[in-house]
């Protein structure tokens, strides 16, 4: 078969097999030596040998390839690293500072990118501008809370100090109230005072002065829908003293205040019997 294909000059590859049905691989290619001569060149090996070979060097292929990848994979997870890692350090050093540590700053990140560089000084000013502006908003709270304090503390002291009675009170009841209140109603302690309704303390007389009224829980609730359109009002009243039930004659001022979102009224109730009487006398 080998002569026949030679003689033919067949050129190329073939499977052939011999007479112990073995199969070979055989080339044939042709070689001209001259215008007039030609050799056929033959050249073959047993399949079996040629793919043995075939797969050690698929096998050494799979290997070379599975350590070249192993490589690639590695020197990409130390750039991603080498990339990441001051992002990662800049994450942290931001939540830190989100915790409140506005002490906290960014490293310097020397021999980085660019990129990274000015990145990390950005956050650096923002965190010392936040720091700042913190200091800024303490020292504001501060002074507006010495302010306050003096404030409270004046208005203590004229709360107590007035010779008027200054009564403070929601919608229903007496909340507060000065050492001057308990004065001019004639109570020993403050409990006589407190829980109590303004009307407890009114005159029950029917017959009461020209122009005075005697304080009821009517004329509260009229006085308090009057207050929604006014934020002061002012009366003149006629009150009786708990110790020796004496009527006197008053001048009630009473003002709406919203204290910390709760709807009160200060009421001053300054005492004008003397001056009543002096007007009445002076009218005579």
């Amino acid at each position: 078969q080998l002569n026949q294909n030679a003689a033919t000059q067949f050129i190329g590859t073939k499977i052939e097999k011999d007479f112990n049905g073995i199969s070979w691989i055989v080339v044939y290619r042709k070689l001209s030596l001259g215008k007039e001569q030609t050799w056929s060149i033959i050249y073959y090996t047993k399949r079996s040998n040629l793919l043995t070979d075939l797969h050690k060097n698929v096998n050494k292929l799979l290997i070379i390839g599975f350590i070249v990848m192993m490589l690639v994979l590695s020197m990409i997870h130390f750039i991603s690293r080498r990339l990441t890692w001051p992002l990662k350090v800049l994450s942290k050093t931001a939540v830190r500072l989100g915790r409140g540590n506005l002490y906290v700053r960014s490293e310097d990140f020397l021999g980085e990118t660019h990129e990274i560089q000015v990145l990390s000084r950005s956050f650096n000013d923002m965190a010392a501008s936040i720091q700042n502006s913190q200091h800024v908003l303490e020292n504001k709270i501060i002074q507006r809370t010495e302010k306050l304090k003096r404030a409270e503390a004046m208005h203590f002291t004229l709360f107590n100090a007035s010779m008027d009675a200054v009564i403070v009170m929601d919608s229903r009841c007496i909340v507060d109230c000065n050492p001057a209140t308990l004065e001019i109603f004639g109570a020993s302690v403050r409990s006589q005072i407190i829980n109590q309704r303004l009307g407890d303390f009114s005159s029950h007389e029917i017959n009461s002065p020209e122009g005075e009224k005697q304080y009821t829980e009517e004329t509260w609730q009229q006085i308090q829908i009057q207050l929604q359109s006014n934020e002061h009002l002012s009366v003149n009243w006629v009150f009786s003293r708990l110790d020796t039930h004496e009527n006197f004659d008053a001048e009630v001022q009473v003002s709406r205040v919203n204290h910390a979102g709760q709807l009160l009224f200060q009421i001053t109730v300054r005492d004008i019997t003397i001056k009543k009487r002096i007007e009445a006398a002076l009218l005579e």
